[in-house]
């Protein structure tokens, strides 16, 4: 019940009174707000970190009875296992680690793709120094062997893959020579 300073005056009640019950009830007041935003904040964090601590469960059991089963559906469905898997996905994405590395299956799949193990080494670390240092949600994810072979495959489609732009491969001279042939080459049979 909201009491006006006018009313209290009027009761008889002295001004260091009221200065005191005004400022209790500010310092509730700020408090409740203090809380509220407390909540608030923990809410918001709580949706949307990336909390690589919490257990992803793969396989969630559902029990069947089988009398009720048979009672509610008939005995068609009644001789189905007593016991459904089915696989529960993790809608909350994780950071990736510092000591990350593809697994076996990635590997190999990298080998099959035409990489070699150095440029699969290079495309690793360079996916792992990019991933660690991305900030905020955009640096979770919910299945980091398919960024990686994303990532496999940009390289895979990259132009020059493997040799850095504008560093040519021997001397200079032969780099010249070659740029220079090739050109020579195409004027020649007229596609230039």
């Amino acid at each position: 019940m909201r009491v006006s300073i006018a009313s209290l005056r009027a009761a008889g009640i002295s001004s260091e009174l009221i200065t005191l019950a005004i400022e209790i009830e500010e310092k509730e007041t700020a408090a409740k707000v203090r809380e509220q935003t407390r909540k608030r904040v923990q809410n918001h964090r709580s949706r949307n970190a990336c909390n690589a601590l919490q257990p992803l469960q793969r396989y969630t059991t559902v029990e069947i009875n089988r009398e009720k089963l048979a009672t509610e559906t008939g005995t068609l469905f009644a001789q189905e296992s007593p016991t459904i898997e089915s696989e529960s996905v993790s809608k909350r994405g994780t950071r990736l680690s510092k000591d990350w590395n593809p697994t076996d299956p990635d590997h190999t799949w990298a080998l099959q793709q035409g990489l070699s193990n150095e440029e699969i080494d290079h495309v690793t670390a360079e996916f792992r120094d990019y991933w660690i240092g991305v900030p905020g949600q955009r640096g979770c994810k919910l299945d980091w062997s398919a960024t990686w072979r994303n990532s496999c495959r940009r390289f895979l489609n990259a132009p020059r893959r493997g040799v850095r732009p504008g560093k040519p491969k021997g001397s200079y001279a032969e780099h010249w020579k070659a740029q220079h042939g090739a050109l020579e080459e195409q004027l020649r049979r007229g596609w230039g």
